[in-house]
């Protein structure tokens, strides 16, 4: 096996362990969603993070007596700056406390990377080698 097929194996297997990952946190979501209620939170900060070509948006919040620091979306930031609040959800297995936003993102993560694990393991022969042995050569 020459060097170009580790490399695709290798990132194909990465890729489906990041899938997996991903429809692991989106199924955890998901379910505590459908079995709980939006929790009750404090909020204590807002902040804008700038870096590169792009801004993230996130949340500070006091729950249970700890604070944690949430992702949140830009419509989420101008929500709150109005004095909406978004529902936050919290889920036991994974001490995880999220937004519906984050639902959609692993799921978006899980096909994304489902994909490019597909792409990258099965063999496509796209681009035939060039050489004396293609069909092109003529001599």
């Amino acid at each position: 096996m020459n060097r170009t097929k580790v490399v695709k194996y290798v990132f194909g297997v990465l890729f489906l362990c990041i899938s997996i990952y991903s429809l692991r946190n989106y199924i955890d979501c998901k379910f505590a969603v459908s079995e709980s209620k939006p929790i009750v939170y404090f909020l204590v900060e807002t902040r804008i993070n700038k870096g590169g070509r792009g801004k993230s948006y996130d949340m500070i919040i006091k729950y249970q007596n700890r604070e944690k620091t949430i992702s949140i979306t830009s419509k989420e930031f101008e929500l709150i700056e109005n004095g909406k609040y978004p529902e936050l959800f919290y889920s036991k297995n994974s001490d995880l406390i999220f937004s519906r936003w984050t639902i959609k993102l692993n799921f978006r993560i899980t096909v994304l990377f489902l994909l490019l694990s597909i792409i990258a393991i099965f063999p496509w022969n796209i681009f035939p080698p060039a050489g004396p042995s293609s069909n092109n050569f003529k001599g």
